[in-house]
């Protein structure tokens, strides 16, 4: 995606009228590099197990996170807990989807089809459990928050690692982060690691965050990179950073650059900075 967007950059957006992304989940640096006031720039959202779109956002100058819009004609999204029950405002659950754009099923898998596939208690028809966390916002659309396949248990409380990520990016310079489980001896905790448009100050981080998130969601420790490192295929590699953070042991305070290994050649990595949540 972001291959297709600097080549535009490059050759100029002069012929460009409009540009309709979806299948995967677009940063806010993305979005940045586009003059969304002369150019029709809209996220795309949707399975193909309902014909693959089935909400849209156009985006604004004004646009602080990145959202999936409002559903599309003839389609009827709801954001459910795990008893499929809706959620409040601003709360985070699973997106449902009914309407005319649902498939029958998936072909001769009953089993799967009757879990994913569910009489829609809250209307006619069938809902589809698309397995993606979101929630509602003020505004009345929706923002996508990652994979439900990412929930994780720790000190007996259910954590959507997504969420975190999502809240994290909402602070001001912060360009992307990724939320990651750590062991540590017997027990679990959450390393945050972030990219930003400037040095972050861990510690008004963690206040803005315990506004919005309970404490038990705020990672236990803070990296901030100059880059994430990315799979071959453009997604974020978990392991990679996981497998760094014992490289980092001062606090608050930069450590010089270190390099990883990536297809059997060295490469700078990122300036690091460390803070306990403690």
């Amino acid at each position: 995606m972001n291959a297709i967007i600097d080549d535009l950059a490059e050759k100029g957006f002069n012929n460009i009228l409009a540009i309709n992304l979806g299948g995967e989940q677009i940063p806010q640096s993305l979005v940045n590099k586009i003059d969304s006031e002369r150019i029709a720039f809209r996220n795309l959202y949707g399975p193909s197990e309902d014909t693959t779109y089935s909400t849209i956002h156009r985006f604004t100058k004004s646009d602080s996170r990145v959202l999936i819009g409002k559903p599309i004609s003839n389609t009827q999204i709801y954001i459910v807990d795990c008893k499929i029950r809706l959620v409040p405002l601003g709360h985070s659950g699973e997106i449902c989807i009914s309407g005319d754009g649902l498939a029958r099923g998936y072909l001769y898998r009953e089993e799967i089809t009757n879990e994913k596939f569910i009489a829609n208690p809250f209307g006619s028809g069938r809902l589809y459990r698309t397995g993606d966390l979101g929630r509602w916002t003020e505004t009345g659309e929706i923002e996508f928050l990652g994979r439900m396949d990412r929930q994780v248990k720790i000190r007996g409380y259910r954590i959507e690692l997504a969420e975190i990520e999502s809240n994290i990016r909402l602070y001001p310079s912060i360009l992307n982060a990724v939320a990651i489980v750590r062991e540590k001896g017997d027990g679990k905790d959450i390393a945050a690691y972030i990219t930003a448009n400037r040095q972050v100050e861990i510690n008004d981080l963690k206040v803005y965050l315990g506004k919005i998130m309970p404490s038990y969601m705020i990672p236990a420790f803070f990296v901030q990179l100059e880059i994430i490192p990315l799979t071959p295929n453009g997604k974020i590699d978990t392991k990679h950073c996981l497998s760094h953070y014992w490289l980092v042991f001062t606090h608050n305070k930069p450590v010089k650059r270190f390099l990883i290994r990536q297809k059997n050649s060295w490469q700078k990595f990122g300036r690091v900075y460390w803070m306990f949540a403690n």
